[in-house]
């Protein structure tokens, strides 16, 4: 009989919060909230919108701008690891060893694509759901000033 932890159904999943995970989770925040910002104060100084009359509307670009980018982006990580773009990413590789190396065989470059697509299957895949995480709140808080502007008329 084999043993319980030797089973694929019953391994430990990893810790989600990890030290690492936090430490982007802040980041992304941080990055996220110094977008807002920017947001507002060029709706406010460069498009002259008052705050007092407009405040749903500029609290809604200001989330949820970022909030969408942050969305967007956690997506285009996703289908990068999915393997969309391995093709070009090893066509300019390829062509970067090419023009910088001698031989292309004495480089540690993967002599085929196979190979390739073998040596990045092997990689460990960071969680990046943290800018999934940040993204999706400050889309949400955006939607709630959104559904606040478009009540309060």
């Amino acid at each position: 009989m084999p043993n319980k932890k030797d089973m694929p159904l019953t391994q430990e999943k990893p810790k989600k919060f990890t030290k690492d995970f936090l430490t982007g989770a802040i980041v992304s925040a941080i990055i996220a909230i110094i977008f807002s910002t920017s947001i507002y104060f060029y709706e406010i100084g460069t498009l002259n919108m008052d705050f007092e009359s407009e405040k749903y509307n500029i609290l809604s670009d200001t989330f949820s701008i970022p909030g969408l980018l942050f969305v967007l982006s956690y997506g285009l990580v996703v289908i990068s690891n999915a393997g969309a773009f391995d093709m070009l990413n090893y066509a300019i590789g390829l062509a970067w060893t090419n023009v910088f190396h001698r031989n292309i065989r004495e480089s540690k470059f993967a002599h085929s694509y196979a190979e390739y697509k073998e040596m990045k299957r092997a990689k460990d895949k960071k969680d990046n759901t943290f800018i999934l995480y940040v993204g999706s709140v400050f889309l949400l808080v955006g939607v709630v000033f959104l559904i606040l502007f478009y009540t309060s008329k």
